[in-house]
């Protein structure tokens, strides 16, 4: 369930960035913040990869 909720936010994100930037997608701040946001939930699945599998 959580990663289901953290690839759809991910998802969300780049969306919401996209329209933001209104498609410049290689702006350093928008590859820096999509970065930011994976790293964050890279490092969530990482940390629940146990909990999750039972």
């Amino acid at each position: 369930m959580l990663l289901n909720f953290l690839f759809i936010s991910i998802f969300l994100l780049i969306i919401i960035t996209f329209i933001l930037f209104e498609g410049d997608f290689f702006q350093p701040a928008v590859i820096l913040t999509i970065a930011y946001f994976i790293s964050i939930a890279s490092a969530l699945v990482n940390r629940n990869v146990g909990t999750e599998l039972h």
